[in-house]
């Protein structure tokens, strides 16, 4: 199994930042890494993503929502037997209207290990998109 990891610190409450990071409506306006996500964010059902990994051809996937805990953590999955991810983003707080934003990618399967180059494109990607979280959600807060 590969993990990659990203966080970032947001003077905002967990209450704003899980709007930002759940309004999917929104992200083509700021997102640089998921451009489009389309779909209900409840356990079990499937979210359609367009992720637009740095250095990296863009690529659609579609997700399955493994849980989603208002406003504390959000995770999904895609794949199968040859290549699975799992990626939680997690709102941490950690002082009066500060969080900890971070993101998690787990990978599994037997192509993960000829994945890497992928794998460190979209590490690169998620530490994009937490950079534009602080912006996002610290702009009105």
């Amino acid at each position: 199994m590969r993990e990659i990891y990203s966080d970032v610190e947001v003077k905002a409450g967990p209450a704003k930042v899980w709007d930002v990071v759940t309004g999917f409506d929104s992200f083509p306006d700021w997102n640089p890494f998921i451009t489009s996500c389309t779909g209900e964010l409840s356990e079990g059902s499937t979210l359609e993503m367009k992720l637009n990994p740095p250095g990296a051809e863009e690529m659609t996937i579609s997700s399955k929502v493994l849980s989603a805990m208002a406003p504390k953590e959000f995770r999904w999955s895609t794949g199968g037997l040859l290549f699975n991810s799992e990626h939680v983003t997690t709102i941490q707080p950690i002082g009066d209207e500060r969080v900890r934003v971070v993101q998690r990618g787990m990978y599994s399967g037997l192509l993960a290990a000829f994945k890497g180059g992928q794998i460190d494109k979209i590490r690169q990607g998620l530490d994009a998109m937490n950079e534009a979280i602080v912006k996002q959600a610290e702009k009105s807060s």
